[in-house]
């Protein structure tokens, strides 16, 4: 029988063709004279081969399993011998055609790609070197691409930035910083501001991809600070001005109010402290340490000193609970204020009507309390303040009333007696009981009756034993306005009378 003949096969010669030229090149490569060839190159090499014999012959041996096309159905992609594979991977000119081509998907939406997903263009077999070279940080990239993070379900991944777009956590991260500027003006219960609050203001969710790295990037991480709680409902504020921050009264109200409740309206300093992020808590307590010390006033809480010398703290009390002392005061001042309003006789008025009038059911040590506590402490007087007939005034009134009637009637007749309606003047100006910070004044005042003689109306002075006394024109007891005869005087005799007088005494002689 006979041998069949060696029949020719086209694949096969085409096949032995793409190893040998791809060697061929291979060799020049590596003496540093060319790069990789394209598919296009190649085939132009295969003279009178079509693209599709040529693809054909990878198929067959010897090409099968030895020869690698980066990109499938690519004109341009670089072709190389398995044995290339990590220099292909290397190689700038495969990451330049992958990110040229338009499924590449880098856009102003998309201004990074994760490597992972860039790979998928390429060849199997030349995805997961190609993903370890494009991460890696040192690898150079093609000129207007960088290094860049993103983040994919939740999890960050390395990818390319496509320059011409900026990144989208970039954006969001000025977006952020932007609004919080903007709180920043605003100042009150806008700053500082919560994350949450950012977020809304930039436009964006509190779910977006891009957040976890805006808020890491150093634009942001470097010139913003949590001061409290939390992300995502922290507040935050600038470095640059967290003194101030500290010490606002804005910071201060969210803090108690978080910390204080009607059953507990009080917390320490030192405690409510710890609610602040560590590096900002003695910060905290000094700014408000230096509050009390210059006694500085505050809608939102009420301070005062607690502990010892040694370790001194403060009591922050919630106004949101204001003691009873501190309710009966603002009724008394408001309760004057209204009787100011009144005028004449309803004001001033005394110690006992004010209370009265104010309606409150306070104790006396409440009542106390209640004139040591704000607002009245700072706006009223109470010339003498143990009498519940004392005048009560607001301090802006305090010269007017020692100069009327009403009040130097009063010093007077605390002095005087029924029997005894008359005071020196010396008694008169060391009047006992009277307010310290009335003292001086009165006293001068004193003075100026005696010297002056200026006196208010319906009051009057005299001197006894050589001393100035001032006494109620009230007290003085007057005559009637009807005529009384003590010692009558003769009638002057008439005419008639005369001339029977002198007629009687000629008889007699």
């Amino acid at each position: 029988m006979a041998k069949k003949a060696n029949l020719p096969d086209p694949l096969g010669e085409i096949s032995e063709s793409i190893v040998r030229i791809l060697e061929e090149h291979s060799q020049k490569s590596a003496a540093g004279n060319s790069t990789f060839l394209t598919w296009k190159q190649l085939l132009s090499r295969l003279s009178g081969v079509s693209a599709d014999w040529a693809r054909a012959a990878l198929l067959r041996t010897p090409a099968k399993g030895k020869v690698l096309v980066a990109i499938a159905d690519d004109p341009e992609s670089p072709v190389a011998l398995e044995t290339q594979r990590e220099d292909l991977a290397r190689d700038i000119a495969l990451l330049q055609r992958v990110v040229k081509r338009s499924d590449a998907g880098f856009n102003a939406a998309n201004p990074v790609r994760p490597v992972a997903e860039l790979v998928r263009t390429l060849d199997r077999s030349l995805q997961k070197v190609a993903e370890e070279r494009w991460s890696d940080a040192a690898f150079v990239l093609p000129a207007g691409f960088a290094h860049a993070t993103v983040v994919v379900k939740k999890k960050s991944q390395s990818g390319l930035h496509e320059e011409r777009y900026p990144r989208l956590e970039v954006v969001l991260c000025r977006a952020l910083l932007k609004a919080l500027q903007s709180r920043q003006s605003r100042g009150g219960e806008s700053y500082p501001a919560l994350l949450t609050d950012l977020i809304q203001d930039a436009k964006t969710e509190p779910d977006d991809p891009h957040l976890p790295l805006a808020l890491q990037l150093p634009e942001f991480a470097d010139a913003v600070t949590l001061v409290s709680g939390q992300l995502p409902d922290g507040l935050m504020a600038f470095r640059s001005d967290m003194e101030q921050c500290l010490g606002s009264e804005s910071l201060m109200r969210r803090l108690i109010q978080a910390a204080c409740s009607e059953n507990q309206p009080e917390v320490r300093l030192s405690t409510l402290s710890k609610r602040l992020s560590r590096p900002w808590q003695q910060m905290f307590v000094e700014t408000w340490r230096t509050h009390f010390d210059l006694q500085r006033r505050f809608a939102v809480v009420e301070l005062t000193a607690a502990g010892s010398d040694k370790q001194s703290d403060l009591i922050l009390r919630d106004a949101r609970f204001p003691r009873p002392e501190k309710i009966v005061s603002q009724q008394l001042v408001k309760t004057l204020e209204s009787q100011k309003v009144l005028g004449g006789s309803n004001y001033p008025l005394t110690w006992s009507k004010l209370v009265e009038l104010s309606g409150t059911k306070a104790a006396s040590d409440t009542l106390v309390r209640a004139t040591q506590t704000e607002p009245f402490a700072s706006l009223v007087l109470v010339p003498f303040p143990s009498l519940q007939e004392s005048p009560v005034v607001f301090q802006e009134d305090a010269d007017a009333l020692l100069e009327s009637t009403v009040f130097v009637e009063f010093v007077i007749g605390r002095l005087t007696s029924a029997e005894n309606s008359v005071v020196a003047a010396e008694k008169l100006a060391t009047v006992p009981g009277l307010n310290p910070l009335l003292r001086q004044r009165w006293t001068q005042l004193v003075a100026e009756m005696a010297e002056g003689r200026s006196l208010p109306k319906g009051i009057g002075t005299l001197m006894i034993s050589r001393k100035l006394h001032f006494f109620r024109l009230r007290d003085v007891r007057t005559g009637t306005d009807a005529e009384r005869t003590v010692n009558p005087v003769p009638k002057s005799p008439t005419v008639a009378a005369v001339s029977k007088s002198s007629s009687v005494r000629s008889k007699a002689s």
